[in-house]
């Protein structure tokens, strides 16, 4: 009834026509300039579940999502198929555009996807109480060594006792092998004096990249990797945290085989 009533007056009829047509032809232009602003989309592949560092990209983890070009990331991952079976080397939240250097490269997976290239992974015994550290977290580590013994008080002036007879020297022993085995040279500090730090620090600034019951696993330069080995033979280490960017942590105290307390 209404539009027959509205058929019957035609001014009515076209002014709503023009209103329709003004309104659609306005949203269309907004649409238009919104794509010349943000550009075409574009298919990338976005996280789905929280996603910790050290954790393999399952099918269920990541979707593709259609995004403005100019909001997407450089090196943005934009397949499944270079996704899924990666494994991640930094916390993931979901809605967050993957990106492929924050995977590990294909076909490495466990501790060695972790490593960054170029270091070595090295693993620290631990004891049961100590800092918490977590896998993504970077720590340094600490060396404490045995202060040298001060030298012996000089015995009294006398004639020299005959060799075996009580009093007598004995026999010269080999010297202490102060080398290094590693072929590194020991970190200094490594025989202090009495009365100097006998803390040094062996490694900074050292990602976590395992922990696990008894053992804690840093990576570290090779120079770095052979003075741990030297430190872990004759010192007690510390870990120190520096950089905490992930949960699920564990205690941990690394002790020396050498040295321990």
């Amino acid at each position: 009834m209404r539009w027959y009533r509205l058929r019957r007056h035609p001014f009515g009829f076209w002014l709503i026509t023009f209103l329709l047509a003004g309104l659609t032809y306005a949203a269309v232009g907004r649409a238009f300039d919104e794509a010349g602003t943000w550009g075409s989309a574009v298919s990338v592949v976005v996280v789905r579940r929280a996603l910790v560092v050290g954790s393999e990209v399952l099918a269920g983890d990541v979707t593709v999502a259609s995004v403005p070009r100019s909001l997407v990331p450089p090196g943005a991952a934009t397949g499944l198929d270079r996704v899924v079976g990666r494994v991640a080397l930094a916390a993931l939240s979901p809605g967050e555009v993957v990106l492929r250097r924050r995977l590990a490269p294909e076909g490495l997976v466990g501790v060695a996807a972790l490593v960054p290239p170029g270091l070595r992974a090295v693993a620290l015994p631990v004891g049961e109480d100590g800092l918490r550290v977590a896998v993504g977290d970077a720590v340094d580590v600490l060396a404490t060594f045995e202060l040298d013994a001060p030298p012996p008080t000089p015995a009294a002036a006398g004639p020299p006792a005959a060799a075996g007879s009580p009093g007598a020297d004995p026999p010269a022993a080999d010297p202490p092998a102060s080398a290094d085995p590693t072929g590194a040279d020991p970190p200094a500090g490594a025989n202090s004096p009495a009365g100097t730090d006998p803390t040094v620090l062996v490694a900074a600034g050292a990602p976590v990249v395992e922990v696990r019951p008894g053992a804690v696993t840093v990576a570290v330069p090779p120079a770095a990797a052979a003075r741990l080995a030297f430190a872990l033979a004759r010192a007690t280490l510390t870990l120190a945290l520096t950089t905490r960017v992930s949960t699920g942590t564990v205690p941990v105290e690394t002790r020396g085989e050498g040295g321990g307390r």
